[in-house]
């Protein structure tokens, strides 16, 4: 898996926020680490590493009336007081600030890394005061914030890797060890049952499921976890693998809804049409073998063993391709059906003539 190198904006700048920028409005004042060697270097040089996490409050907006950049500046004191260094020595990781918006390339690396990005830094902060999302008038707080697949899917990056030990919960005032019972950790690591915006807008145009975007980088996650199963990793790989099936699903169920349209069997309709895709398949096992394989001795079994037929994951390119091509067919169609009435226009004018 192809990864990106972390960006992070200065303690100092990002108290200075009014609004969350997005990263191309910030990108000058970013600081790039080209290896994750050099953030460690970082951290025990003195300056802490900050991974802001929360839940967008509406869809096109990560924070239209500006509630979570207060409480965000308001977390980046506190860690600076906690640490005790200055704001310029804080390093801030915040999704729409780190991330790219407008380069689709370099946006993909960026997301598959994200589990890299959370697992390294030494503060994780879960941002998410009582407030209401733009679009649906829902109440969004600490709750909501567990419910959304991207903010579990950070949660259990940063716990896969670290524990609870550097995870914290933003109050405006202070900080609090994020210190979540059993239920709420399982809650929390079930990532796949999330929920999604994609999803509840029935994905428009057809586009990706963002559970097929989450999919590399959580497998990239479990890697990490399986290949350290005997040592950093121990805790882990232990709450992981008895529900490792349903925690990376081979399949999950695309929706989408189709308005006042033709759907693709012909018939004309304002529904929600269903199919099961390929999500995981059988990559978590081809991954495992692969680590398995590295590690094995001349004698191992494993080495003369044939390579089981492994059911592929998901087929997104395949099928953003093919909805390309379909858009294609159906804007050159309806050029030709325009063409042809035009022809047809023109041969009945010159026949009143």
């Amino acid at each position: 898996i192809h990864t990106s190198s972390p960006q992070v904006l200065p303690g100092d700048k990002f108290v200075g926020l009014q609004k969350i920028p997005y990263h191309e409005d910030v990108r000058d004042a970013l600081m790039i680490y080209d290896r994750q060697a050099e953030v460690l270097q970082e951290i025990n040089a003195g300056s802490p590493f900050v991974f802001l996490s929360h839940q967008w409050l509406a869809y096109d907006d990560p924070d239209p009336d500006g509630v979570h950049v207060a409480a965000m500046r308001s977390a980046v004191e506190s860690v600076s007081k906690h640490a005790g260094v200055p704001l310029e020595r804080v390093r801030v990781w915040l999704d729409v600030v780190s991330i790219p918006q407008k380069n689709t390339g370099e946006q993909k690396l960026a997301m598959a890394s994200l589990p890299t990005f959370a697992a390294v830094c030494n503060y994780f902060v879960v941002v998410a005061p009582e407030t209401v999302h733009a679009d649906t008038d829902c109440k969004c707080d600490a709750v909501s914030y567990r419910r959304r697949a991207w903010c579990r899917a950070e949660v259990m990056s940063c716990w896969a890797r670290n524990g609870t030990g550097d995870m914290y919960l933003s109050t405006n005032q202070t900080l609090e060890p994020l210190a979540p019972s059993n239920d709420v950790l399982a809650e929390s690591l079930d990532v796949f049952s999330g929920e999604l915006t994609c999803c509840s807008l029935g994905h428009p145009d057809g586009c990706l499921c963002d559970r097929e975007h989450l999919m590399l980088p959580m497998l990239g996650m479990y890697g990490m976890v399986y290949r350290d199963r005997h040592g950093v990793a121990r805790d882990a790989y232990a709450v992981l693998e008895p529900i490792r099936e349903k925690l990376f699903p081979k399949t999950f169920v695309y929706s989408r809804f189709v308005e006042d349209g033709v759907r693709g069997d012909g018939d004309c309709g304002n529904e929600k049409i269903e199919t099961t895709e390929p999500l995981f398949g059988d990559l978590v096992e081809a991954v495992e073998r692969d680590i398995d394989l590295a590690s094995a001795q001349s004698d191992d079994p494993i080495l003369r063993a044939r390579p089981p037929d492994y059911v592929p994951g998901t087929n997104a390119q395949r099928r953003a391709g093919l909805r390309r091509t379909r858009k294609l067919h159906a804007e050159n169609s309806l050029r030709s059906l325009d063409k042809s009435l035009r022809a047809l226009d023109k041969l009945r004018s010159s026949f009143l003539k």
